[in-house]
């Protein structure tokens, strides 16, 4: 099993720049968060960034740590204390963002971060 070093350089080594520092970013935001879960996010990539935290990858395909409808997320009002969804928002229909958006704003007991790339052609 790695460290949380270990798996933090590896992941370093396996993103590209732009990808890290918004990792880098969110982390930040997230500040003391014990509890975070992860629209969209890949199991054990925020992780190594939030040393003190749960986090838990929520998406609608494997790889996950649970498998949701990011529509109507499985928990209770308030549970976590962050939610945060990193290169998901573009990839949601038009139509769905603000759905997608209040079921994170439903189940943070306080932060919610939506993070993603902007100005290439492929992110407009």
């Amino acid at each position: 099993m790695l460290t949380a070093a270990r798996r933090l350089l590896r992941d370093h080594a396996l993103s590209a720049p732009d990808t890290w520092e918004r990792h880098l970013i969110v982390a930040d935001l997230v500040g003391g968060a014990r509890s975070v879960l992860d629209v969209g996010g890949l199991p054990g990539q925020l992780d190594a960034f939030l040393p003190g935290a749960k986090v838990l990858a929520a998406n609608i395909a494997e790889p996950a740590d649970l498998l949701v409808d990011p529509s109507s997320l499985p928990f209770r009002d308030g549970v976590f204390d962050a939610t945060t969804s990193l290169d998901v928002l573009e990839h949601v229909p038009a139509p769905q963002r603000k759905g997608f958006i209040a079921e994170q704003l439903r189940v943070s007991g306080g932060r919610t971060i939506l993070c993603c790339p902007l100005g290439s052609p492929e992110h407009l």
